[in-house]
């Protein structure tokens, strides 16, 4: 490597990446901080493409970083919001949140692009879709059709992903999840979610 620091930024990223992918089976929770390192090196590989033409903004509330998470729940909306909405036009605004909202943690992706009619209404079905449906969805949109399908399974019909355009006029991916307090002993997150 010959001392190039991006790559080995980026091999650091995609190791983060294929570690997260690899481990998915054998854990299902993750702390909050732990998923939204995954997203921070989604977001370096992709920021190597872009460089400044994106620009990620971060409204994390830091007393969340140790409530678990399903693992790989986040990163799928920042890839969709990136690969749909901001990749086609080579430039944009991604911002990430994660918030308490009553009993309730949510975690947000929202980019300045607006989906088209058409496109907000696959998605909608997309993301009620079942396997009695009849409808048959794209290969490319079954990230955040699974992610939602997880949280379902795992938390039940209140819980779950939407995505809607805003007055802005911008996309907002939202997932709403059940906030489940981490171990006061500093241990890993809760394997059994």
């Amino acid at each position: 490597m010959a001392g190039n620091l991006k790559v080995s930024h980026m091999i650091e990223a995609l190791s983060t990446m294929l570690s997260a992918a690899t481990a998915r089976g054998t854990k299902s929770s993750v702390y909050l901080s732990e998923e939204l390192s995954y997203v921070d090196a989604y977001l370096y590989i992709i920021s190597v493409r872009l460089g400044k033409r994106l620009r990620v903004a971060r409204e994390i509330d830091e007393a969340l970083l140790v409530v678990s998470v399903p693992q790989l729940v986040m990163q799928p909306l920042v890839e969709n919001a990136i690969e749909h909405a901001i990749a086609p036009r080579q430039r944009g605004e991604l911002t990430i949140r994660a918030y308490r909202e009553e009993d309730d943690l949510v975690l947000e992706a929202e980019n300045d692009g607006e989906m088209a009619e058409g496109d907000l209404a696959a998605t909608t079905t997309l993301l009620q879709w079942d396997e009695s449906s009849g409808y048959t969805p794209k290969s490319g949109s079954l990230g955040i059709r699974n992610v939602n399908q997880r949280i379902k399974i795992l938390y039940g019909a209140a819980y779950g992903l939407t995505i809607e355009n805003t007055a802005r006029k911008t996309t907002l991916a939202r997932i709403r999840l059940p906030l489940i307090e981490a171990a006061g002993d500093g241990s890993a997150a809760n394997d059994d979610v």
